[in-house]
């Protein structure tokens, strides 16, 4: 059975951004396509950014395409007037979304020349946007939709909030700061690792993005075998 996809262009640039990826879809397999209207489309049509018709219709495909909303021609000052942004806002609580996966690939040979090579790196891997709600946009999402009892929420540990953690390193050789490197991305609770400085011989400064608190990293370390001082929202660590 083909798979139902629900397609929603929306405005601007959306229609086309849509038959091109349709004409992809259709070279790799069969799917049954279901064109529907949001934004600024559905605004002129029905007077709303999204039709409760059109949301019940992607709560029952199997995948939702979506171009783009909005554009100068809905551009008001009025509070009370409907806005193409509403139609991804309704779509957020009635799906239950609650993050955007954005991949990024820099250019390898690119990297190394970097002033900031470890963030470059780190950039090639997705990118998670948690998506809590869109103010913007007139409203947040339901709690049911971020909590561990939501259908699609994430869990708590997706949802536990991200530190900074600045973690200074003794480093009397380049080793030891591949060692801290491994180390710090093989930790529990570690979202991303970037070098801010490097000093052989000397102390080497990362800055580590962490869901979790202070100790919690300090233990994860000392499992490791470092010997780690805490100290204001930074740690040291030497071997």
């Amino acid at each position: 059975m083909s798979k139902r996809i629900v397609l929603l262009p929306g405005d601007g640039i959306g229609p086309e951004i849509v038959a091109a990826a349709t004409r992809v879809l259709d070279a790799v397999g069969e799917f049954d396509y279901d064109e529907r209207l949001v934004g600024g489309a559905s605004i002129d049509a029905h007077g709303a950014a999204l039709t409760d018709e059109v949301l019940d219709a992607c709560r029952a495909a199997d995948a939702v395409l979506l171009g783009a909303v909005g554009g100068p021609k809905w551009d008001t000052t009025d509070p009370d007037a409907p806005r193409p942004e509403q139609g991804l806002l309704g779509l957020r609580k009635g799906l239950g979304l609650f993050a955007n996966l954005r991949p990024v690939r820099p250019i390898e040979a690119l990297i190394e020349a970097s002033r900031r090579a470890e963030e470059a790196e780190a950039a090639a891997r997705a990118g998670l946007l948690p998506l809590p709600g869109d103010p913007a946009a007139g409203g947040v999402l339901p709690p049911s939709a971020l909590g561990p009892g939501g259908t699609a929420g994430p869990s708590p540990e997706e949802a536990q909030a991200v530190t900074a953690i600045s973690v200074q390193v003794a480093t009397p050789d380049a080793a030891a700061i591949d060692a801290a490197l491994g180390s710090l991305r093989g930790a529990a609770g570690v979202r991303d690792v970037a070098t801010r400085s490097v000093a052989i011989g000397g102390t080497s400064v990362l800055r580590v993005s962490f869901a979790g608190d202070l100790a919690t990293l300090a233990g994860e370390l000392r499992a490791r075998g470092w010997q780690v001082t805490e100290g204001a929202n930074a740690l040291a660590i030497a071997r």
